[in-house]
């Protein structure tokens, strides 16, 4: 006689109509079973292969779920530059840096004279023509790079050196420093002086310079600002 235990574990998954139609089948089919007719086995069948099959669907539904896509959300909570960008777990998300972020960076009388620009491996180069081979070595991830200036004049150029650990940050610091500059109290580690200055904040490393020889750049209320941008992945 026909077995309906093992059919019950495929329609345990399916809906309540169709686990009527599905044990309609069976039951058909063992009602033929039983007096002799062979043809009840082919309609028995049917009805469990309709319930394996969707067994099968729901399994391989359930399996691709169970692949997560994580929301990081790049700025605070309902700020202007807030966005938010799908990543798949185990992946770094796709840091941008708006142009209403950088304004935030800039002082009193200051604005974003370019759109801010992000670089990586294969394009650092346009930006260090020459020397982007040491900063992809040194654990450079991703770079921004923003122009901020007073409206008709130079300013100052500001580089957020993304760097794969804060190791990697600490010794691109350490590389970087001129040895006249002083100690300053920002960020993790900070050095500067009349030409520029440079900190470095988890696993970001930042550098503010002038981007000229006349460039009016208050460096160190920039480099506060960047500081104070909670949207900037630090971490």
């Amino acid at each position: 006689m026909f077995d309906h235990r093992w059919s019950m574990v495929s329609l345990g998954s399916l809906g309540a109509d169709e686990r009527r139609v599905r044990r309609g089948w069976l039951l058909f089919g063992s009602w033929f079973v039983r007096r002799g007719c062979p043809f009840g086995l082919v309609l028995a069948l049917v009805g469990t292969m309709l319930g394996c099959g969707r067994k099968k669907a729901t399994d391989g539904n359930r399996r691709a779920k169970t692949w997560d896509h994580t929301s990081v959300v790049v700025g605070p909570a309902g700020s202007p530059h807030g966005r938010r960008t799908h990543r798949s777990r185990g992946q770094a998300p796709h840091w941008t840096v708006a142009p209403t972020q950088a304004r935030g960076w800039a002082p009193t009388g200051f604005h974003v004279a370019r759109v801010p620009k992000m670089y990586d491996s294969a394009n650092l180069f346009e930006l260090l023509d020459g020397g982007a081979d040491e900063y992809i070595q040194a654990g450079m991830e991703r770079l921004a790079f923003v122009v901020i200036s007073p409206k008709g004049k130079q300013g100052c150029r500001v580089s957020l050196f993304k760097m794969k650990d804060a190791g990697s940050a600490g010794r691109l610091l350490k590389a970087e420093r001129d040895p006249g500059m002083k100690k300053l109290s920002l960020g993790e580690v900070a050095w500067g002086d009349k030409e520029g200055l440079m900190f470095r904040k988890g696993t970001i490393f930042v550098r503010v310079e002038a981007d000229g020889p006349k460039a009016v750049c208050p460096f160190e209320s920039v480099a506060r600002r960047v500081e104070a941008d909670r949207a900037l992945p630090w971490k």
